[in-house]
């Protein structure tokens, strides 16, 4: 394990817990990354969280799963997915910052994309 991989899983560790609002739920991104990279790899990076969250979230992905391939023949479900995957994206890309837009603009595709999710949905 290398120092600088501990140093990014650590700093993208925070940026994903300060972004959440709940601080309840701040123990759900090191379980994020985990299921992301996989447990070798997230121990080799210093990512190791096996908390209650931790077990929660392995269930909660089993059934993401699920969802994913069910809305590939449902789109009422393709639908919701599409509307809360960017209030996700929304909510994350305001995390932190104050007032109704991100003193950035999101690149014009993206922007065409969620555009009117923005202001239907939040988390």
């Amino acid at each position: 394990p290398s120092d600088d991989a501990r140093l990014l899983a650590g700093a993208l560790v925070g940026a994903m817990q300060s972004s959440m609002r709940v601080t309840l739920l701040h123990g759900l991104p090191p379980s994020i990354v985990r299921f992301c990279v996989g447990p070798d790899i997230a121990a080799i990076d210093g990512v190791d969280n096996r908390d209650g969250l931790a077990f929660l979230f392995d269930g909660v992905a089993v059934l993401l799963r699920q969802i994913g391939l069910a809305e590939q023949h449902n789109k009422m479900l393709r639908v919701i997915s599409r509307h809360v995957g960017a209030a996700v994206l929304d909510s994350f890309v305001r995390a932190g910052r104050t007032g109704s837009r991100p003193p950035f603009s999101l690149p014009t595709q993206l922007d065409q994309q969620v555009r009117d999710v923005r202001t239907r949905w939040s988390l």
